[in-house]
């Protein structure tokens, strides 16, 4: 009976975890490029053009992207199996999650 009340095993949950985190690294990073282009233009006087602008973006971003993905696979590669799956249990029924997951997708 102890087995009907443990939860659902997830068999890709490494693959469902670093997924969730290379997603969520790509939005921020851009995200905080975005952002950041306002005060690098107040900063350094400006950006001459829409196309220096939308280059700096681009930079700005996979920069971004690049060091919050390394921040979340070291983080990743130092968690157990056991906090791994939990983790990737989590990512698939908590609603919350579900649901913000949803929200940052389609506002991405």
């Amino acid at each position: 009976m102890a087995a009907a009340t443990e939860p659902e095993r997830i068999d890709h949950a490494p693959a469902r975890l670093a997924w969730h985190i290379a997603k969520k690294s790509l939005q921020m990073g851009a995200v905080l490029a975005v952002l950041s282009t306002p005060i690098r233009a107040r900063v350094r006087g400006g950006l001459a053009s829409k196309q220096a602008a939308l280059v700096y973006i681009g930079r700005a971003s996979l920069a971004c992207s690049a060091t919050l993905l390394a921040a979340g696979s070291a983080r990743f590669f130092s968690i157990d199996a056991v906090g791994i799956e939990d983790r990737a249990y989590r990512l698939e029924h908590n609603q919350g999650q579900i649901r913000t997951d949803a929200f940052a997708g389609a506002a991405s």
